[in-house]
């Protein structure tokens, strides 16, 4: 399985065609593309890769800014009816409700922020007691400091894969990342998410 990556920061149109490009070459033109070869890359290699890529990692929007998660909280439509029904109290002299209401309409907020950002909070220490590897081909440095022309499968962190990595899968393994089969041997997949299928696809 080859891997193919792209950083977060590209457009989505240029990653999908990027993406279609990759399946219609060869196995030997997508290595010449991505500086590979069928015994992987070398842990120097990798690392410098890692280290211009950034991790494999979908972004997170638990990181988003304070309003960014406080403005559809505010947004919601009951929300919006709540204050226009505070707005139009206040106009006709009541005063006192439009306050009442409003107050209602912050401290509810208020309550659904704070119950999400425990809930987040908590997702994330569960999924910091996860830790995902892969195996992978990789040419580790010899003693010598040289490279072998063989690689051996090795495995790492799921973050830590890079494009042009040789990937390989066995039964009951998840696809890690936007990949391109190379060999294969009873490939069957779980598209259940995509199609509905209840059952494994064979690919041929």
């Amino acid at each position: 399985v080859r891997h193919h990556r792209h950083p977060p920061s590209v457009d989505p149109v240029t990653v999908t065609r990027t993406l279609v490009e990759s399946a219609q070459l060869s196995v030997d033109a997508l290595l010449t593309r991505l500086q590979s070869s069928l015994e992987g890359l070398t842990n120097h290699e990798a690392a410098q890769r890692y280290q211009a890529q950034g991790a494999n990692s979908i972004a997170d929007s638990e990181h988003n800014g304070l309003w960014r998660r406080v403005l559809p909280i505010l947004a919601s439509p009951l929300s919006f009816l709540l204050l226009a029904l505070a707005v139009l109290n206040w106009f006709t002299g009541g005063h006192e409700g439009a306050v009442v209401i409003a107050a209602m309409v912050v401290l509810s907020s208020l309550f659904s922020f704070v119950q999400e950002f425990r809930s987040g909070r908590a997702a994330e220490a569960l999924r910091s007691l996860v830790h995902t590897k892969v195996s992978l081909r990789r040419r580790m440095r010899q003693e010598d400091g040289t490279f072998p022309a063989t690689g051996h499968p090795v495995h790492v962190p799921l973050a830590h894969i890079v494009p042009g990595d040789i990937v390989q899968l066995s039964a009951g393994n998840l696809v890690p990342a936007d990949v391109r089969v190379s060999a294969a041997k009873d490939l069957f997949v779980n598209e259940a998410a995509l199609t509905g299928e209840s059952l494994p696809v064979e690919k041929l």
